[in-house]
C-alpha cells in the first residue's frame, strides 16, 4: 500500500515516539515492580522479626505457644512455620499444616535471610523467608515466614494497565501531532513540486525560482534547478546533433541520389557508368565515415566505449601516422616537419591514438594554404608526453575557438571548402580525456595559423631506448 508523504511522516512519529515510550514504560514497570517487592519483603521481614522478639522472651513455653496460637494463627496475609533447636515443628499456621512444604535446612547453615518464591497448590504464589535465631539459651530455631502475591501482582497489573493506557493516549497524539506538523513541514515541498511541474511543462530553459530558507530544502531546490538545467542543455544537444547529423547525411545521400537518378534518364556507356559508379562510392566512404564518427561518439556518451589500454610507444605511433598523411601533403604543397623522440610511451589504445594524431594532422593540412608548413612535435614535461600540431593556416577568431571542440561545428572557412563533418576536434578531445589527457587548442587570429597541444601521461617502460633522435623529416 502506497503511503503519502503527510502518513509516513505521522508514521515515523508514531514509530519513534511509541519506541521512546516503550523502553521507558519497561523500566518504569521493572523498576515499580521491584519496588512493590522491596517494600513486601520489608514487612515480612518484621514479622520475622516479631517472632524472633517473641521466642527469645519466652523461650519454648506452653506460654509461647499460646502467645503464638492467638496472635500468629490468622495473621492477615501472613503465615508462619516455627522449627525448635531439635528441627520438631514448634508452630505452624493452619493454611500451611495440610501443604507440604520444602524440607528445612539446617539452622546451622544459614548466614542471614534466605528468600524464595514459591507456588502452592490450589493457594497460588508465595513469597517465603527462611532465617536462624537462638533463643534465651543460645539454642538455634528455624523460622519460617509466607506471604501471598496476590496484592502484589494485583499492584503490577494495575500498573501495567495504566502505563499500556498512557502509552496508548500517547501514540494517538503522537499520530495527530505529526499529521498536523506535517502540513506546514510540507508546505514548500509541495510549492517547489507545483513550479518544478510548470518548469516542466511549459519550457525547461525557464529558472525554476528558489525559496531562500537557508535550510535544506533549499538544497533539494537547488539540485533539482541543477538537474533541469542540465536536462534542458541535454535535450537542446540532442536536437542540434540530430538536426546537424541529419544535415551532413542529407548532403551526400542527395549526391548519390542525384548521381543514380541522372545515371537513370538515358543509356550510357560503360565508361560513363564507371565514372556514375565512382562517384557514388565516394559519396558512400562519405557516408561511411560520417557514421564511424558518429558510432564512436555516441559510444563514448554511452560510456561503452573500452579501449584496450596497454603501454603504446607514443612517437611510433605518431610517426606512423604523419607517414601516411605524406602524400595528402605534397599535393597541397604542404611539408610536414616532425620531431619526435624514442621510447616515448603512454598508457592508450592504439588505435584510438593513431585516430586521435590523424585528425589532428588532417585538420592542420585542410585548412593550411599551398607553401605553408605543418610542425609536428612531441616532448616530455614534467611527467607528461606534450603533442604539439601547428600550422600556419586560416587560424581561429575567439568565436571559432570557443566553439572549435562542439559536434559538427564548422568555421566559415571550413564551410566554403566543404571541409570535413566538424566531428574531428571532438573526437579528438573525447579520445584525450578518455586517455586522462587533455586538448588545447590556441589561434592568435583568422589568418595567424593553429595549434593543437594534446598532453598525455607519460610512463616509463623497460628495455626501451632511451635516446633521443630529433631532425626534420
Amino acid at each position: 500500500m502506497r503511503m503519502s508523504l503527510r502518513g509516513k511522516w505521522a508514521f515515523y512519529n508514531v514509530l519513534a515516539t511509541g519506541g521512546v515510550l516503550f523502553v521507558y514504560a519497561a523500566v518504569l514497570y521493572v523498576q515499580i515492580g521491584r519496588h512493590l517487592q522491596h517494600q513486601a519483603d520489608a514487612s515480612l521481614m518484621e514479622e520475622v522479626e516479631e517472632l524472633v522478639e517473641e521466642v527469645q522472651v519466652f523461650g519454648g513455653s506452653s506460654e509461647l505457644e499460646t502467645r503464638l496460637e492467638r496472635l500468629y494463627a490468622r495473621h492477615g496475609d501472613y503465615s508462619f512455620q516455627i522449627f525448635a533447636p531439635d528441627a520438631t515443628p514448634f508452630f505452624t499456621s493452619p493454611i500451611l499444616r495440610y501443604i507440604a512444604l520444602p524440607t528445612p535446612p539446617n539452622p546451622g547453615d544459614l548466614h542471614g535471610p534466605q528468600w524464595r518464591d514459591l507456588r502452592l497448590s490450589n493457594l497460588g504464589n508465595f513469597r517465603m523467608v527462611e532465617m536462624a535465631a537462638r533463643d534465651g539459651d543460645s539454642r538455634p530455631w528455624l523460622f519460617r515466614a509466607l506471604v501471598s502475591k496476590r496484592y502484589l501482582e494485583r499492584e503490577l497489573a494495575f500498573y501495567r494497565w495504566a502505563i499500556i493506557s498512557l502509552v496508548g493516549v500517547t501514540l494517538v497524539l503522537a499520530a495527530v501531532v505529526g499529521v498536523g506538523l506535517a502540513r506546514p513541514m510540507l508546505g514548500p515541498i509541495r510549492r517547489l513540486s507545483r513550479m518544478a511541474q510548470h518548469v516542466a511543462q511549459e519550457q525547461l530553459s525557464e529558472p525554476l525560482p528558489i525559496e531562500r530558507s537557508g535550510d535544506e530544502l533549499e538544497t533539494l531546490a537547488t539540485t533539482i534547478r541543477y538537474t533541469l538545467e542540465r536536462l534542458a542543455a541535454a535535450l537542446q544537444a540532442i536536437q542540434r546533433f540530430t538536426g546537424d547529423a541529419a544535415h551532413e547525411l542529407r548532403s551526400p545521400l542527395a549526391a548519390l541520389r542525384a548521381e543514380i537518378e541522372i545515371a537513370l534518364r538515358h543509356p550510357r556507356s560503360e565508361k560513363e557508368y564507371c565514372c556514375v559508379l565512382q562517384r557514388s562510392l565516394v559519396e558512400v566512404e562519405r557516408l561511411c565515415a560520417i557514421v564511424d564518427q558518429l558510432l564512436l561518439l555516441s559510444k563514448y556518451d554511452a560510456g561503452v566505449l573500452r579501449p584496450q589500454m596497454e603501454p603504446v610507444d607514443a612517437a611510433a605511433v605518431l610517426k606512423d601516422v604523419v607517414q601516411r598523411w605524406r602524400a595528402a601533403a605534397r599535393e597541397k604543397q604542404i611539408e610536414i616537419e616532425l620531431d619526435v623522440g624514442y621510447g616515448q610511451w603512454v598508457f592508450a589504445d592504439r588505435i584510438l591514438l593513431g585516430q586521435l594524431f590523424s585528425n589532428l594532422i588532417d585538420n592542420a593540412i585542410k585548412f593550411s594554404s599551398p607553401g605553408c608548413t605543418v610542425s609536428v612535435h612531441a616532448t616530455d614535461r614534467e611527467g607528461k608526453l606534450v603533442v604539439t600540431v601547428r600550422d600556419d593556416g586560416v587560424g581561429m577568431d575567439a568565436e571559432t575557438l570557443r566553439q572549435a571542440c562542439q559536434r559538427f561545428y564548422r568555421a566559415r572557412a571550413a564551410r566554403s571548402h566543404g571541409h570535413g563533418f566538424g566531428l574531428g576536434l571532438a573526437i579528438s578531445r573525447s579520445v584525450a580525456e578518455l586517455f586522462g589527457g587533455e586538448l588545447e587548442i590556441a589561434s592568435s587570429g583568422a589568418g595567424q595559423g593553429t595549434t593543437v597541444c594534446v598532453r598525455l601521461t607519460s610512463i616509463a617502460c623497460e628495455n626501451q631506448p632511451r635516446s633521443s633522435h630529433h631532425g626534420s623529416q
